[in-house]
Protein backbone atom coordinates (compact mmCIF):
# COMPACT_ATOMS: atom_id res chain seq x y z
CA UNK A 1 0.00 0.00 0.00
CA UNK A 2 1.26 3.60 -0.75
CA UNK A 3 1.17 5.92 1.93
CA UNK A 4 -1.94 7.64 0.16
CA UNK A 5 -3.71 4.82 0.55
CA UNK A 6 -2.62 4.09 4.28
CA UNK A 7 -3.86 8.05 5.35
CA UNK A 8 -7.24 7.25 3.38
CA UNK A 9 -7.58 4.08 5.94
CA UNK A 10 -6.32 5.57 8.54
CA UNK A 11 -8.60 8.21 8.15
CA UNK A 12 -11.83 6.62 7.29
CA UNK A 13 -10.81 4.20 10.64
CA UNK A 14 -10.70 7.51 12.79
CA UNK A 15 -14.11 9.16 11.41
CA UNK A 16 -15.22 5.57 11.91
CA UNK A 17 -14.13 5.46 15.61
CA UNK A 18 -15.58 9.00 16.13
CA UNK A 19 -19.04 8.02 14.90
CA UNK A 20 -19.14 4.90 16.88
CA UNK A 21 -18.02 7.30 20.00
CA UNK A 22 -20.71 10.05 19.42
CA UNK A 23 -23.52 7.35 19.12
CA UNK A 24 -22.64 5.48 22.35
CA UNK A 25 -22.26 9.19 24.23
CA UNK A 26 -25.93 10.09 22.50
CA UNK A 27 -27.20 6.54 23.76
CA UNK A 28 -25.79 7.17 27.50
CA UNK A 29 -27.15 10.82 27.53
CA UNK A 30 -30.33 9.50 26.34
CA UNK A 31 -30.84 6.33 28.54
CA UNK A 32 -32.10 7.96 31.85
CA UNK A 33 -34.96 9.99 29.69
CA UNK A 34 -35.91 6.84 28.26
CA UNK A 35 -36.15 5.51 32.05
CA UNK A 36 -38.20 7.94 32.69
CA UNK A 37 -40.60 7.50 30.08
CA UNK A 38 -41.08 4.14 30.49
CA UNK A 39 -42.04 4.47 34.10
CA UNK A 40 -44.36 7.53 33.28
CA UNK A 41 -46.22 5.18 30.92
CA UNK A 42 -46.57 2.73 33.28
CA UNK A 43 -48.58 5.26 35.46
CA UNK A 44 -50.75 5.83 32.82
CA UNK A 45 -54.17 6.79 34.42
CA UNK A 46 -57.11 7.43 33.07
CA UNK A 47 -57.26 10.59 34.66
CA UNK A 48 -54.05 11.90 33.60
CA UNK A 49 -54.80 10.85 30.04
CA UNK A 50 -58.10 12.38 29.67
CA UNK A 51 -56.38 15.63 30.92
CA UNK A 52 -53.69 15.03 27.93
CA UNK A 53 -56.62 14.64 25.45
CA UNK A 54 -58.27 17.99 27.09
CA UNK A 55 -54.85 19.40 26.62
CA UNK A 56 -54.44 17.91 23.23
CA UNK A 57 -57.67 19.38 22.34
CA UNK A 58 -57.37 22.64 23.38
CA UNK A 59 -54.12 22.66 21.52
CA UNK A 60 -56.15 21.57 17.90
CA UNK A 61 -58.28 24.79 18.68
CA UNK A 62 -55.73 27.08 19.09
CA UNK A 63 -54.03 24.98 15.68
CA UNK A 64 -57.84 25.92 13.52
CA UNK A 65 -57.62 30.10 14.79
CA UNK A 66 -54.60 31.70 15.00
CA UNK A 67 -53.19 32.94 12.07
CA UNK A 68 -50.34 31.24 9.81
CA UNK A 69 -48.85 34.54 8.66
CA UNK A 70 -47.69 32.06 5.05
CA UNK A 71 -46.42 29.41 7.29
CA UNK A 72 -49.96 27.17 6.72
CA UNK A 73 -48.05 24.34 4.94
CA UNK A 74 -45.95 24.24 7.81
CA UNK A 75 -48.44 24.29 10.11
CA UNK A 76 -50.22 21.82 8.37
CA UNK A 77 -47.26 19.24 8.24
CA UNK A 78 -46.23 19.62 12.19
CA UNK A 79 -50.42 19.04 12.65
CA UNK A 80 -49.47 15.68 11.16
CA UNK A 81 -46.74 14.56 13.06
CA UNK A 82 -48.60 15.20 15.83
CA UNK A 83 -51.59 13.57 14.66
CA UNK A 84 -49.24 10.48 13.79
CA UNK A 85 -47.97 10.69 17.40
CA UNK A 86 -51.38 11.05 18.86
CA UNK A 87 -52.77 7.93 16.41
CA UNK A 88 -50.04 5.89 17.51
CA UNK A 89 -49.82 6.02 21.40
CA UNK A 90 -51.81 2.45 21.65
CA UNK A 91 -52.10 2.70 25.13
CA UNK A 92 -53.66 5.69 25.26
CA UNK A 93 -56.08 5.23 22.55
CA UNK A 94 -56.79 1.86 24.31
CA UNK A 95 -58.57 4.34 27.26
CA UNK A 96 -59.72 6.85 25.36
CA UNK A 97 -60.82 6.65 21.76
CA UNK A 98 -59.89 7.86 18.31
CA UNK A 99 -62.41 10.99 18.49
CA UNK A 100 -59.47 13.44 18.21
CA UNK A 101 -59.12 12.14 14.85
CA UNK A 102 -61.72 14.20 13.17
CA UNK A 103 -60.07 17.40 15.00
CA UNK A 104 -56.73 17.08 13.54
CA UNK A 105 -57.22 16.85 10.19
CA UNK A 106 -59.81 19.86 10.17
CA UNK A 107 -56.77 21.39 11.79
CA UNK A 108 -54.60 20.56 8.70
CA UNK A 109 -57.09 20.59 5.74
CA UNK A 110 -58.43 24.18 6.76
CA UNK A 111 -54.29 24.83 5.89
CA UNK A 112 -53.52 23.16 3.31
CA UNK A 113 -56.48 21.31 1.29
CA UNK A 114 -53.64 20.19 -1.39
CA UNK A 115 -51.60 17.87 1.28
CA UNK A 116 -52.83 14.63 -0.46
CA UNK A 117 -50.96 12.17 2.21
CA UNK A 118 -53.04 13.61 4.64
CA UNK A 119 -56.19 12.08 3.07
CA UNK A 120 -54.95 8.76 3.71
CA UNK A 121 -54.96 8.80 6.97
CA UNK A 122 -58.09 11.06 6.95
CA UNK A 123 -60.47 8.25 5.69
CA UNK A 124 -59.14 4.87 7.79
CA UNK A 125 -58.85 6.92 10.86
CA UNK A 126 -62.14 8.93 11.18
CA UNK A 127 -64.24 6.23 9.37
CA UNK A 128 -62.41 2.98 10.95
CA UNK A 129 -60.69 3.98 13.94
CA UNK A 130 -63.21 6.64 15.33
CA UNK A 131 -66.42 5.01 14.18
CA UNK A 132 -67.49 9.07 12.32
CA UNK A 133 -67.89 8.19 8.70
CA UNK A 134 -70.15 10.67 8.09
CA UNK A 135 -68.17 13.21 9.96
CA UNK A 136 -65.04 12.25 7.14
CA UNK A 137 -67.41 12.68 3.84
CA UNK A 138 -69.04 15.84 5.27
CA UNK A 139 -64.99 16.97 5.44
CA UNK A 140 -63.93 15.60 2.27
CA UNK A 141 -67.07 16.77 0.68
CA UNK A 142 -65.88 20.59 2.03
CA UNK A 143 -62.47 20.51 0.72
CA UNK A 144 -63.68 18.41 -2.56
CA UNK A 145 -65.30 21.76 -3.43
CA UNK A 146 -61.39 23.58 -3.32
CA UNK A 147 -60.12 20.41 -5.38
CA UNK A 148 -59.98 19.67 -9.02
CA UNK A 149 -59.27 16.03 -10.14
CA UNK A 150 -56.00 16.83 -12.10
CA UNK A 151 -54.88 19.98 -9.71
CA UNK A 152 -53.13 18.87 -7.65
CA UNK A 153 -51.85 15.80 -9.33
CA UNK A 154 -53.16 12.37 -8.15
CA UNK A 155 -56.27 14.40 -6.59
CA UNK A 156 -58.58 12.17 -7.86
CA UNK A 157 -57.34 9.56 -4.84
CA UNK A 158 -59.47 11.80 -2.65
CA UNK A 159 -62.72 10.97 -4.55
CA UNK A 160 -61.85 7.35 -4.45
CA UNK A 161 -61.73 7.46 -0.44
CA UNK A 162 -64.69 9.14 -0.49
CA UNK A 163 -66.39 6.82 -2.27
CA UNK A 164 -65.26 4.06 0.17
CA UNK A 165 -66.11 5.83 3.02
CA UNK A 166 -69.46 6.42 1.47
CA UNK A 167 -69.72 2.76 -0.12
CA UNK A 168 -68.25 0.79 3.51
CA UNK A 169 -69.66 2.50 5.99
CA UNK A 170 -72.53 5.06 4.70
CA UNK A 171 -74.68 2.09 4.84
CA UNK A 172 -73.86 1.17 8.35
CA UNK A 173 -74.58 4.74 9.28
CA UNK A 174 -77.87 4.45 7.56
CA UNK A 175 -78.76 1.33 9.21
CA UNK A 176 -77.59 2.07 12.53
CA UNK A 177 -80.09 5.22 12.87
CA UNK A 178 -82.85 3.57 11.25
CA UNK A 179 -81.87 0.81 14.34
CA UNK A 180 -81.85 2.86 16.61
CA UNK A 181 -84.85 4.71 15.50
CA UNK A 182 -86.84 1.25 15.87
CA UNK A 183 -85.96 0.48 19.09
CA UNK A 184 -87.11 4.01 20.24
CA UNK A 185 -90.47 3.36 18.66
CA UNK A 186 -90.35 -0.39 19.98
CA UNK A 187 -89.47 1.04 23.53
CA UNK A 188 -92.28 3.93 23.32
CA UNK A 189 -94.71 0.99 22.02
CA UNK A 190 -94.04 -0.91 25.58
CA UNK A 191 -94.19 1.77 27.87
CA UNK A 192 -97.21 2.86 26.69
CA UNK A 193 -98.31 -0.70 27.23
CA UNK A 194 -97.13 -0.85 30.84
CA UNK A 195 -98.73 2.51 31.25
CA UNK A 196 -101.89 0.85 29.93
CA UNK A 197 -101.65 -1.76 32.14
Amino acid sequence: MNYDARENLSQAIAAAGMALLCGGAIALLQKPQLKQLKADQNIATPEKVQREVAAEKAKLKILQQMPGFGFDNLIANWTMVQFLIYFGDEPARAQTGYSLSSEYFEAILDRDPRFLDAYFFLSSSVSLYAGMPERSVAMLDKVLKLLEPQVPPKSYYIWRYKAIDELLFWEMVKQRKSHLRWRQTGLAIILTQKAKL
